[in-house]
């Protein structure tokens, strides 16, 4: 069965060799804009561990740094910071003070070498303790928050293309006490891990609304999606559904019709697996969206529960 498997897997690779992607001419070019941070008490966030250490902090530019890099992996995308957006507008006579009001500075032909301008407010990014206490029993629990809200913003026309909001969250500490004893976990890495997560988000949607992320090929369970390296990660699980013409087309109307589970990401294209739904109602030019944190970790948390229930069926308990 094994055997079997790898073997379809590997004509299905060889099957689209052929129709490999190649990286576009011209990229598109993001300019990174004014971006406001307002969660200004994360600045010495301390937790039962002590202070956290500063490399480990938040701050704008390495939330942003993981944004642009998401999207210039993609190898569609080429994505300009802040002080290189603030040359290239002195270069064009426009000045950087005050830089770029998206409601009035992106007027048509004004902003030249730039496709696209991203800018948004980080609105939380700090710690919430949660403190259950009875009689002879304690618990605390610390958990990260992150959030954003963005817009990504036609640099030509001043059309507002996108606007999302991004929020995610963690755990990072969850220490009980008793009278006798006491006990505390925690990930040292916790706020890397969210902005990681949120920077993935921000790089699907941007890019997504670009150029959307869909299916390009099916063969069996398996599928070829048009994204390769830079949001999209093994393992990760993307809902496809129908959309415009292509739902009237197949008659599926416009909701999910099944999910899929990466398998296999390359640097401008990605495989993966139906593991929900029928595969046979998934045609090429189908969309792919990512599913919430919520829905990733109740997957995986069913998964888990699927293993441990084999496990006990096969040696009886």
């Amino acid at each position: 069965m094994r055997k079997k498997s790898a073997v379809c897997i590997c004509l299905f690779f060889l099957s689209f060799a052929a129709f490999s992607q190649e990286e576009p001419e011209e990229r598109i070019r993001i300019g990174f804009a004014e971006f406001e941070n307002k969660a200004y008490a994360v600045g010495n966030m301390e937790t039962i561990f002590g202070e956290v250490p500063t490399e480990t902090q938040f701050t704008m530019d390495s939330f942003l740094d993981m944004v642009s890099t998401a999207l210039v992996k993609t190898r569609r995308f080429e994505c300009l910071e802040r002080s290189r957006l603030d040359a290239l507008l002195q270069e064009q006579g426009m000045g950087a003070a005050g830089l770029i009001d998206p409601e009035t500075a992106a007027q048509s032909g004004q902003l030249k070498g730039v496709h696209f301008l991203l800018t948004g407010t980080v609105d939380t990014a700090g710690i919430d303790t949660n403190i259950i206490k009875t009689r002879g029993y304690s618990q605390e629990t610390k958990t990260f928050r992150f959030g954003a809200s963005f817009k990504l913003i036609d640099a030509q026309t001043g059309r507002i293309v996108m606007s999302e909001f991004v929020d995610m969250e963690q755990k990072i500490a969850a220490p009980v006490a008793t009278k006798n004893y006491a006990s505390a976990s925690t990930s040292q890495n916790y706020i890397a891990d969210v902005l990681r997560k949120a920077a993935l988000q921000v790089g699907f949607l941007v890019a997504n609304a670009i150029d959307p992320v869909k299916v390009t090929a099916v063969s069996g369970d398996s599928v070829k999606i048009n994204y390769g390296a830079g949001f999209i990660e093994e393992g990760q699980i993307y809902k496809i559904f129908p959309e415009g013409e292509m739902a009237e087309l197949n008659d599926l109307g416009f909701d999910e019709v099944a999910r899929v589970r990466i398998t296999t990401v390359r640097p401008t294209e990605s495989f993966a697996e139906v593991v929900e739904g029928d595969a046979g109602n998934v045609y090429e030019g189908f969309s792919c969206q990512k599913i919430s944190l919520n829905d990733e970790q109740e997957y995986i948390t069913n998964e888990e529960k699927k293993k441990r229930d084999a496990l006990g069926s096969r040696f009886g308990y």
